[in-house]
């Protein structure tokens, strides 16, 4: 009785390569997307309620936005502040927010 046993592991190990070299961006890519979607949910539906009181409750889906990783050869997703309001770190960080203009009779002085 005779076993003869031929592999084809190097072929093998190529097409797994192949493919991870075409499928591994692309997942990447989808779950830095899916994962910034994640986080922005996060802080609108419980960070950002918990971390202030809150009048107006469309204001932090109005704010933070997310710019989505366009493809599977750049991957840089973020979530970001779209109106641009500086003051929302000193809140966050137990600042407070000085007024601006004539009603600001709190004057910030340099020294």
């Amino acid at each position: 009785m005779n076993i003869n046993i031929a592999s084809n592991i190097s072929t093998l190990a190529k097409a797994i390569d192949a493919f991870g070299k075409n499928e591994i961006p692309f997942a990447t890519h989808r779950a830095l997307n899916d994962t910034a979607f994640e986080v922005r949910k996060e802080i609108v539906e419980r960070t950002y309620p918990s971390s202030f009181l809150v009048k107006n409750k469309q204001f932090a889906k109005a704010m933070f936005r997310v710019e989505r990783s366009p493809s599977k050869r750049v991957l840089v997703a973020s979530v970001f502040d779209q109106l641009g309001r500086d003051y929302m770190v000193d809140q966050a960080e137990g600042g407070i927010k000085v007024p601006r203009g004539k009603s600001n009779k709190y004057k910030r002085f340099n020294g």
